[in-house]
Parts: structure tokens; sequence; C-alpha cells
């Protein structure tokens, strides 16, 4: 044996030696690592360049999120936090409320983790490679509003102030959602077409040309800025403003939502694709108007419980505004 040889494997015996002679200390150290408080992750994350830089509409939702999240758990150390856990979390979030929400609440949660995680030795993040939740009410898309139903909420609108009755009328006829009707500026409407670079598509770069009903184009004037800029602001202090006033107008009326028939501003997209197919409408160009990737996606929206005969019926009676 060459000495040489002989010299690399006693440099690996004492290597070995020293390494696992501290085998006992490091696992004792693991042992007696003191747990960290659930607690302690959002102070942590509250001192990060990441939530200073936060919107106020976006740090309240996190707020809220984590609150939620914090309260629910069933654990009090980020320690004992496991996939399985996050998983079981996330199906009873899913379950009562939708599928969106948790996807929501699921990425906000694996934000802050990733954020943080650095700075605590020992800590993953357990909602990183989460396998996909499932429940019953999962793939449940918000239901179209009935004919009644649409009637009445314009009948309240009208007796209101503010912009609530444009912002509705606009999201009937356009399929809208909610941000996007908020933010229309008044340049987007030309040559009697609106089109609009959805917030949810827009990091790709897909606008939609929608046709201006004419009972909708009296919203629309020359010049440039928001239709409601006082909306706008609204919308940047709290996302949740518009939804919680919204589902305080159904609620005066009788029309109410649960895990179960969820209904919303959103519902007012699902009846302009509803309306559209009824008119005869091929799915294809409601599929464009509304930013669909396929048809099938834009079919789920669809309500075609009504009869021809009650279609017919339908009239919105929308006067100018």
């Amino acid at each position: 044996m060459s000495l040489h040889t002989s010299s690399k494997r006693e440099a690996e015996k004492r290597a070995g030696r020293l390494q696992y002679g501290h085998l006992p200390q490091l696992l004792q150290a693991v042992v007696d690592k003191p747990k960290t408080p659930l607690s302690d992750i959002w102070k942590e994350y509250s001192s990060t360049a990441a939530y200073r830089a936060l919107k106020p509409s976006s740090l309240e939702s996190k707020i809220a999120a984590w609150m939620d999240f914090e309260r629910n758990i069933g654990i009090k150390y980020a320690d004992d936090l496991s996939p399985a856990i996050c998983a079981k979390y996330l199906e009873k979030i899913i379950k009562e409320t939708s599928s969106s929400t948790g996807r929501h609440r699921r990425t906000t949660l694996s934000s802050i983790w990733s954020e943080i995680a650095h700075r605590f030795p020992g800590l993953s993040n357990p909602w990183k490679d989460l396998p996909k939740t499932h429940s019953e009410g999962a793939s449940r898309h918000t239901g179209a509003f009935t004919p009644a139903q649409v009637s009445s909420i314009l009948k309240a609108l009208r007796l209101r102030d503010g912009n609530w009755l444009g912002m509705v009328l606009i999201s009937l006829h356009t399929g809208l959602r909610l941000k996007d009707v908020v933010y229309l500026r008044h340049e987007q409407a030309a040559n009697g077409v609106l089109v609009v670079l959805p917030a949810k598509t827009e990091r790709k770069g897909r606008s939609v040309h929608i046709p201006i009903h004419p009972s909708i184009q009296g919203y629309f004037h020359a010049g440039e800025g928001f239709l409601w800029p006082e909306e706008v602001e609204r919308y940047e202090k709290s996302r949740q403003y518009h939804g919680i006033a919204f589902a305080s107008i159904l609620k005066d009326i009788g029309i109410k939502s649960d895990a179960k028939n969820r209904c919303g501003f959103h519902s007012l997209r699902a009846t302009f694709i509803t309306e559209m197919e009824k008119a005869g409408v091929e799915r294809r160009s409601i599929q464009s108007a509304v930013g669909h990737r396929s048809g099938q996606q834009t079919a789920e929206y669809s309500d075609l419980r009504m009869t021809a005969e009650e279609a017919s019926k339908i009239n919105y009676n929308i006067a100018k505004p």
C-alpha cells in the first residue's frame, strides 16, 4: 500500500472521529432547542422589507389571513407545523368558502414563511410543494343571478346614492370583474369598444375587447381619467370594502350567500355569460370577451336552468345613466 493512500485513509478516520464524536452534543442541541411560537413568525415578518413594501390593501389582506391562520390552525409553535396540518387547514377553508380563497390563503402564508424561514435555524416552509387539496366545493363557481334578482338589485341601487348602479350595470353588460370595473378609465372606450387589460391576466398581457352596450355608453366620456376616482381610493385602502358593501346590498334585498350558494359581485360576471349564451352568442365570442382560455372554463360560469319562455321575459328595465 502506498504511503499516500495510507495517509489519506488515516485522515479520513480522524475526520470521522471528529464528526461522530460531536454527534451526541449535536443531537442534544436539537432536543434542547426552544420552539418558535407562531407569534414570533409574524413579528419577524413584520420587520422585513417585503412587509414594509406592501400596499395598504395587501397589508390588510395579509394581516387578516395570518390572524385567521393563527386562531384556527390548532398549534402554538411553528416547529410543529407540518404539511399534513397545513393541508387540513386549507381543506377547512375551501369547504367553508371557496377553492380560490384556499389558494389565496396558501399563497399568502407560504410567502410569509419563505421570507423569514432562513432566520430560524431548522425551520422549513411546510407550505412549499404542498399537495393539492380537495373538497366537494373546490370547483364550484359563483352562480348567476336570476332575472328577478337582477331586477331587485337594480331597483334597490336606483334608490341609493353613489356609483353602485353604474358599476353593476357595466359588469352586467361586460362581464368584468370587480377590480377591473373599479379601475375603468374613460380612454379605454373608443369607437364603441371597451379595451381592458384584466388585472388577473395583466402579467400575460392579454387584453379583452368588449362591444359597449347602449345602456352603459353614457358612463364613458371624452378625455382621460378614472370613471370613479373615489372608488379607486376606497379600493386601494381596502380590497375588501366593495365586496363587503355589495354583500350588504344583497342582504338588504333578501339575497343570501353561504358556502353552498355563494353570490356576490362576481355573480354579475356569471350573469353576463349566461345571458349571452341564452341570446345565442357563440361561446368562442363570449370566451374572448371575458378572457377565458377555454370554452369549458366559460361553460362553468353559465347557468342555463331557466326555460326559453322565462328567458324571453327578461327585462332589466335599464334607464340611461
